[in-house]
């Protein structure tokens, strides 16, 4: 699944940004799978490739929130990358990640903060994820779009986003 929004102020350029929505990751098969991410770049897909955008797409800025191993001991895991590669990456457990609560959906409120000399904070409900995490080579983008994905396979899970704001 994909959600896409087209690039805000008229294309200019965005050195920073602030991003807040309620996520709901849960439900669905045990274990859950596979997970959703939040993108910011120029070059985002807006047909859905068959490939694993959950793990993001473009070469900008993706965190991903990845609630499937897939036997690399990548996830369950909150990560950042930058261009297209893995910059850091924080482990969970899967009750960390998920949402719901005693069986009853819920959701989390999550911020993502980028600033203008590129530093990045993440908070995933009341955990700070990220804090002032440098992005290397920064540099603003212009005529950026943002874009959520989200997939499941034969194993799968809820994954929602309520409450979107977005502030350039």
């Amino acid at each position: 699944a994909a959600f896409i929004v087209q690039p805000l102020l008229g294309g200019a350029e965005v050195a920073a940004i602030t991003v807040a929505f309620d996520v709901r990751i849960g439900g669905g098969t045990q274990p859950p799978a596979d997970g959703m991410s939040f993108n910011w770049a120029s070059d985002l897909p807006v047909t859905i490739p068959n490939v694993d955008l959950e793990n993001g797409a473009g070469t900008g800025l993706t965190i991903g929130f990845d609630i499937f191993d897939n036997g690399g001991g990548e996830g369950p895991s909150i990560d950042i990358k930058w261009k297209g590669a893995t910059l850091i990456q924080t482990k969970l457990t899967s009750a960390e990640i998920q949402t719901d609560v005693n069986g009853e959906p819920t959701f989390r409120k999550v911020i993502i903060k980028v600033t203008a000399d590129g530093k990045v904070d993440v908070v995933y409900g009341d955990r700070i994820i990220y804090s002032g995490y440098q992005l290397p080579n920064y540099a603003p983008i212009t005529n950026g779009k943002f874009a959520f994905y989200a997939r499941t396979g034969g194993l799968n899970a809820n994954q929602w986003v309520d409450n979107l704001q977005i502030q350039a």
